[in-house]
């Protein structure tokens, strides 16, 4: 643990003041990369050390007052004492009333106006409620300090103390009434009852903040304000294997604790303010400069920490403070009479937002009342228009044209009827948009009608400017509440995409002429149907209509004059696939390696794998899809872009959906997606007991999903039969074979990617493999001298590594060993066999049996091997994840650090994340091509043991974890929220697997010697 403590390293300044942020840094949003960098992300910092310091959060002004009011504390107290002198200030605390040894004039709290004004400061507020992610808080009273300058004086040195401001053992009780009990019998009659309350916390109030606020420039030399790093991480571990006192109201460290040893000072700004955890052991150390240093105590908390008869005697007690110590002539404003709890003046205020809103309200309705009239004039006119129009027509038109003229008041009676549809139908558009088709139908009617009078073009031209006008009134007064977020010309383009994408061609042709609006020009149409059927030359014509600059043109052009090449070869024309490859598209590219790969399809062109190559890549319309990355997608549309719209959409939807564990194709476009608890496996649908005789220590399903294998510290691995569970009607799984022959713990469990063979791994040093078809053992590896922790296969089916504690990682293939005839065989039988056939059984370690690899590494706790059979990912003893190149060995190897240790690992499935376990508790998911953490969960239990988790369900979209409380977590991955607790177990929950081919099934194994069987509920109820 102090190694670990060690780690956490405080950076500073160039000013040499410790890493702090600005009231601003708070209310940042960070991108998934940012989330845990704690350079410039606040929270980050806080959650990894534990504290947090911001800048400026009071005034210089403020700063001044304050130490100005603490001055007049000690000269109230101290007749012989002057602020200006510093002559005086041997004799600056008095016996009694004051904590001379670690700095405090005022044993009680102090209630001067700046100190309350700078608890209730707006910006020491929002530092709070950030932290706590609540603003309903109230705030607490505390003390001061005072550091005279111990280089002119050593006598005026304080004592370094490092301490808890609560009772660790009282924090860490699952039941908090003790403290409650002890909260609600405060009456504030003594105002040190308000420090008496900052010591009351647990654990199940969720974060407890305490503060100090900076009141002038403090460097390290000048003493005070100290911290231990990162001990909320170890807090558990630490007061977790000590015997309990439950009599102390606080906790002191020892010079001798690594808590006291691993303390760092922290340096500040004037006006600047520390927040920490209050799990973090803090104090303050000696001053050795010959600058004095003042400072404020503070902390909030959530008001719904107090009950309402603590609250009430609060208030009272505040009121009265108030008007002793301020003639109740403190200034007060909203937040002031909150974090007070002044209870009458926060029901006024209360009671005068509600009146306002409801006047805002009342406002509004009116308002709306008011635009609907106006909208229905608006209409009125414009119909009224139109039939005068149509009326003077009448006389003159054909039948026809009174057809037409009748429909139209048809048009203009439905209208007047229903104005709801008739706002968003005659609504008119921005230029770049086309109207409604009922609003051109309408447009289009009096045209045709005016078409009849050629020689009346002004009266046409004002009727139509009349209708325009009144059509864009009414555009005017709804277009925020009806106007979507998007171009409609972009949604007519997609709808004509679309179309043409699903065979519509005729639908996409009329909507085009219907709309007006084209999906491409001309040119981009042309370009593309050259690209398609092969004609470069006019495809090179009509490079300049994509309008790109100079680089992306040479990338254009390369990607074409690489398409012509590999067709030049693919008709075996050789001599012009040289010549385009000379002058074509080597002027084009300076990148050797393209170009190398290039060359080298001309040597090998007639090589069967060399035609595949071609064939894959001489793809015209991959070509144009490739294209069109370079080009704006407002020239050329991307592929099928209504439907990635729609998937996207869709995948938002999935990954804000918590229980989203479904593999049905399709999802219903209309309406939102959502999921039901019920689709979790959280039921237990059958516990395998009795099999194992101690602790279940590791399961893993096979590839397939059909069987399970399960090793235990009675030295035997069980291979269960699974395939019943999936059953319409499940039942229980049978034992098909349950393998003897280590001697030791069996550790782990993996089986190779064809589930032909099985692996194991053992505390008595050796790894066996066996044929878990018939239960038999084809080999010992015997290598390791001392446990083997771990194992895991390659790709191939043929190699696999091992891992142990005597340090060393070895790489085995099984590819030229004699595997015909095993040397020994293991059921459910094994154990009546006499002991002579039991010596038998166990497997004389085959010397020729060696490693082909080896590698030198700390002790070894988990690896495995990434999909592409080139990576090697192990987790050590040392904090940190390798990455090791098996192909390469002269290539580097890759190192992940982590600030504690990790005990185990699981890859997803696509091998691009790596799950991990890690001492403090936590859970850490990596991306290993990023190479950073994405994200955390937390709140299982992990101290002792090794607790081992899994991806699971749909797309891997949950997290799964043993504890060892005895219970199981799930996780969403995505957003990291904690989904649900299941407590079925009796004993530590060592390992869990979820099922490959069900996402509604998952196993657990247990300390308790059961593994158990979870689904959803409907099949468990069947």
């Amino acid at each position: 643990m102090e190694n670990r403590l060690k780690l956490y390293q405080i950076p500073f300044d160039n000013e040499g003041y410790s890493k702090s942020f600005s009231l601003e840094d708070l209310d940042k949003e960070f991108d998934e990369t940012e989330n845990n960098n704690f350079d410039i992300n606040p929270y980050a910092f806080f959650e990894r050390f534990g504290f947090l310091v911001v800048r400026g959060c009071i005034s210089e002004e403020d700063a001044d007052k304050t130490q100005n009011e603490i001055f007049d504390i000690i000269e109230s107290k101290i007749s012989t004492f002057k602020r200006d002198d510093i002559s005086t200030w041997d004799n600056a605390f008095e016996e009694g009333t004051s904590i001379p040894q670690y700095g405090s004039p005022s044993k009680p709290p102090v209630f001067k106006r700046q100190f309350l004004l700078n608890r209730t400061n707006p910006n020491v507020f929002k530092v709070f409620s950030k932290l706590l992610k609540n603003e309903e808080l109230v705030v607490n009273h505390d003390r001061c300090c005072f550091f005279r300058p111990g280089k002119v004086n050593e006598k005026w040195k304080t004592r370094n103390n490092v301490h808890l401001d609560m009772n660790p053992y009282k924090w860490m009780q699952d039941s908090n009434e003790e403290s409650k009990k002890e909260l609600d019998s405060l009456r504030y009659e003594r105002i040190g009852e308000f420090i008496v309350e900052n010591n009351q916390v647990n654990y199940k109030e969720g974060l407890s903040l305490q503060g100090v606020i900076n009141l002038r420039d403090n460097k390290i030399e000048d003493g005070g304000y100290c911290v231990t790093p990162g001990f909320h991480h170890e807090f558990r571990e630490y007061f977790g294997t000590t015997k309990p006192q439950l009599t102390n109201p606080s906790w002191n460290f020892q010079s001798k604790d690594i808590a006291f040893k691993c303390a760092k000072r922290i340096s500040m700004r004037k006006g600047d303010m520390v927040v920490w955890n209050q799990q973090m052991p803090h104090g303050s150390m000696a001053n050795n400069s010959d600058n004095h240093r003042m400072a404020q105590f503070l902390k909030i908390f959530p008001q719904s920490n107090i009950s309402p008869k603590r609250y009430k005697a609060r208030k009272e007690a505040m009121e009265r403070i108030l008007k002793e110590e301020h003639n109740n002539n403190f200034p007060l404003d909203n937040l002031k009479i909150q974090l007070l709890e002044m209870e009458k003046m926060v029901r006024e205020r209360a009671e005068k937002e509600r009146l306002e809103k409801e006047r805002l309200e009342k406002e509004r309705l009116e308002q709306k009342q008011k635009d609907n009239v106006c909208n229905i004039c608006v209409l009125e006119t414009t119909n009224n228009n139109s039939n005068s129009r149509n009326n003077n027509q009448i006389g003159n038109n054909s039948n026809n044209s009174s057809n037409i003229i009748n429909d139209s008041n048809n048009t203009r009676t439905n209208i007047t009827q229903n104005t709801q549809i008739t706002e968003e139908d005659i609504v008119t558009h921005p230029e770049s948009d086309r109207p409604h088709k009922k609003q051109r139908t309408l447009n289009k009617n009096m045209s045709y009608e005016n078409s009849n009078e050629p020689n009346d073009d002004k009266n046409n031209n004002n009727n139509n400017n009349n209708i325009d006008s009144n059509s864009k009134s009414l555009t005017n007064n709804k277009h925020n509440h009806k106007e979507p977020y998007f171009n409609r010309t972009e949604l007519v383009r997609l709808l004509i995409q679309s179309l043409d994408s699903l065979g519509y061609d005729k639908s996409s042709k009329i909507l085009e002429q219907e709309s007006g609006i084209s999906l491409q020009s001309k040119e981009i149409n042309q370009f593309s149907e050259s690209v398609i059927e092969g004609d470069w030359k006019k495809v090179e014509e009509l490079l300049p209509f994509l309008k790109l600059n100079d680089r992306d043109t040479n990338n254009v052009k390369f990607l074409i004059f690489s398409q012509k090449f590999l067709e030049y070869l693919e008709h075996n024309k050789i001599s012009k696939a040289l010549q385009c490859l000379r002058e074509e598209i080597t002027p084009l590219n300076k990148d050797s390696k393209k170009l190398q790969h290039l060359t080298s399809l001309i040597m090998t062109v007639n090589t069967s794998e060399t035609k595949k190559i071609i064939k894959q890549k001489s793809s015209r319309v991959t070509l144009l899809s490739e294209i069109r990355k370079f080009v704006n997608p407002n020239l050329m549309l991307p592929d099928n872009r209504l439907e990635q719209l729609i998937k996207q959409s869709i995948q938002y939807q999935i990954g804000k959906c918590l229980y989203h564990n479904t593999s049905e194709q399709f999802t219903e476009l209309f309406k939102d997606h959502t999921c039901e608890k019920d689709q979790m496996p959280l039921d237990v649908l059958f516990t395998l007991k009795d099999k194992h005789r101690d602790e279940v220590w590791f399961i893993t399903f096979s590839n397939d999903g059909k069987k399970l294998a399960s090793c235990s510290r009675d030295n035997n691995i069980i291979i269960w039969d699974m395939s019943p569970i999936y059953l319409d009607e499940p039942s229980e799984p049978k034992v098909l074979h349950t393998l003897s022959g280590h001697t030791k713990e069996v550790s782990h469990l993996a089986w190779s990617p064809n589930d032909k063979y099985l692996l194991s791994t053992s505390n008595d040093s050796t790894t066996k493999l066996w044929n878990p078809a018939d239960g038999t053992l084809l080999k010992t590896f015997a290598k390791h001298t001392d446990y083997v922790t771990c194992c895991s296969w390659h790709p191939d089916n043929k190699r696999f590594v091992t891992g142990g504690n005597d340090r060393n990682i070895y790489l085995w293939s099984i590819e030229n060993l004699n595997l015909d005839q095993p040397n020994g065989n293991s059921s459910s039988s094994s154990s009546n066999l006499s002991n002579n056939n039991y010596n038998n059984h166990l497997h004389i370690p085959n010397q020729s049996a060696q490693p082909i690899k080896s590698w030198q590494c700390a002790r070894v706790n988990d690896l495995a091997i990434h999909k592409d059979g080139r990576q090697l990912i192990v987790i050590c003893h040392e904090k940190k994840i390798r990455i090791y190149d098996l192909e390469n060995e002269k290539k580097a190897e890759t190192s992940l650090n982590e600030a504690d240790s990790i005990t185990s690992m699981q890859l997803s499935k696509d091998c691009k994340y790596a799950l991990v376990n890690t001492s403090c508790q936590e859970i850490h998911l990596w991306d290993l091509e990023k190479q950073n953490i994405v994200q955390k969960y937390r709140g299982q239990k992990q101290g002792r043991f090794v607790i081992r988790s899994c991806f699971g369900g749909v797309d891997e979209a949950f997290i799964l974890s043993g504890s060892e409380d005895s219970t199981i977590y799930i996780w969403h991955r995505q957003t990291g929220t904690l989904l649900e607790t299941l407590s079925r177990h009796s004993g530590t929950v060592n390992t869990v697997c979820w099922s490959p081919c069900s996402p509604n099934i998952f196993c657990s194994a247990s300390d308790d010697q059961t593994i158990k069987v979870w689904s959803n509920t409907n099949r468990v109820n069947k």
